[in-house]
């Protein structure tokens, strides 16, 4: 008689029989079955042999079909459940994330009256994160991962686990907590080890961990990190898809604008840029568009600078916040002073408004900074002043002391910049 077992339906029997009896995922080991293979069976991710279920029957002490008898029709209550899900990822398709969210949102609360809705609770707390993410409700994304971590489902998984550690890091780095976006990275690239993680899952948690390194100024551990993402890079070949790649290349020209090699990180960017489609979001183009033409500027390729602001600025001006169309105007502002000369007009200078709400208090610094040279440049120099100690202000009161010492600097030199560009890395880092 041929064995059939039914997937996710197998693993879960498995688990909840395993849990019910106090034994762990190495209790069920044998010589047939690894303690690794069963996270995967539990897990939905890994088909048992014949061999196999009888070797995991043999170990719970049960009959075989206790384990692959098959499932009951699911409940109308599930049916519903599953329609929402569905319904709510057609609404992110269609890109209406607000719909999806609430939509989500009402899936949990039927999911949370189901106690046998295990695997259909985690799938929309899953989702319901990215929803929260896309829309920046970053309290909201965190408390949705943080519940996914205390999931049994994410115990069970070392994979999962992984993926829900990285999208943490991710959710924190845009929250501006980057000291324990990092520790989540960390925690991520750990979980990855346990399991028999896919190269590019690997490349992307990697890539995640050395931004958020650069991001909580660990330059040392960032290029420790970097020399593994290399050699990640370069083992797979051909076979890494481009979205991976993209974003461990970018992390890298991280890695070098910070330590001053601005050609370099311009030579990465330009091999990412070559990787995206036409299709890929216009909103991660822009950003790679805008992290391009900061390396120029750094490395002092003015005319490639300007080509590279030019191309932002329809864009921005179409689809940007208001937050984004400061940066932008700061960004065409330091392409100019860039060239010499005179320096920006004080219309364009008049846009550069550091105040803007949605800017985090180091961008503000920086832009401000951007304003001070441009006021410099035409003579202004009371306003000059102002905005110099004004930026020097907002960098000590987030604790970036030695930006605010670049900045005293930069006042008392004639406003000349210290050293290189000081670039806050939320504005470069995808």
């Amino acid at each position: 008689m041929t064995l059939i077992v039914n997937q996710p339906e197998f693993g879960r029997r498995v688990r909840d029989i395993r849990r019910a009896r106090g034994l762990s995922q190495a209790d069920l080991s044998s010589e047939t079955v690894s303690a690794s293979y069963i996270s995967l069976v539990e897990s939905g991710r890994r088909s048992p042999s014949a061999r196999a279920v009888k070797a995991i029957a043999a170990q719970l002490g049960v009959p075989l079909d206790e384990l692959t008898a098959p499932a009951p029709p699911p409940a109308p209550t599930r049916l519903r459940l599953v329609g929402r899900l569905v319904s709510a990822r057609a609404h992110q398709l269609a890109g209406d994330w607000v719909r999806a969210r609430d939509e989500l949102q009402l899936a949990l609360a039927q999911a949370d009256a189901d106690p046998d809705a295990v695997e259909a609770r985690w799938e929309v707390r899953w989702e319901l994160a990215a929803c929260h993410a896309h829309l920046e409700e970053r309290d909201a994304a965190l408390a949705v991962l943080d519940r996914l971590l205390d999931d049994p489902l994410t115990d069970a998984a070392p994979l999962l686990r992984a993926r829900v550690l990285d999208q943490c890091a991710r959710a924190l780095r845009r929250a501006d907590r980057p000291a324990e976006a990092a520790r989540r990275a960390e925690q991520a690239v750990a979980a990855l080890a346990e399991a028999d993680a896919p190269v590019a899952a690997s490349t992307e948690v990697l890539a995640n961990l050395v931004m958020a390194h650069l991001e909580a100024d660990d330059e040392q551990r960032a290029e420790e990190r970097a020399e593994e993402l290399s050699s990640a890079l370069s083992d797979p070949g051909d076979d890494l898809p481009a979205h991976p790649r993209v974003n461990a290349l970018w992390a890298l020209a991280g890695v070098h604008y910070l330590a001053a090699r601005p050609d370099r990180a311009l030579e990465l960017l330009d091999r990412a840029d070559a990787l995206l489609g036409s299709d890929d979001e216009i909103r991660l183009r822009t950003r790679l568009v805008r992290a391009r033409a900061l390396a120029a500027i750094a490395a002092g390729r003015s005319e490639d600078a300007s080509l590279l602001v030019g191309q932002l600025s329809a864009v921005v001006a179409l689809l940007g916040s208001p937050a984004e169309r400061t940066v932008q105007a700061a960004l065409e502002a330091l392409a100019v002073l860039s060239r010499g000369g005179e320096g920006p007009t004080a219309e364009a200078t008049s846009a550069i408004a550091p105040d803007t709400p949605g800017l985090a208090p180091v961008e503000q610094a920086w832009i401000t900074v951007v304003r001070a040279r441009a006021h410099r440049a035409a003579g202004r120099a009371a306003e000059a002043e102002a905005d110099y100690r004004a930026a020097a202000d907002h960098y000590e009161r987030t604790g970036a002391y030695r930006s605010a010492m670049r900045v005293w600097r930069e006042l008392s030199a004639d406003g000349k910049p210290a050293g290189p560009e000081a670039v806050p890395l939320a504005l470069f880092l995808p």
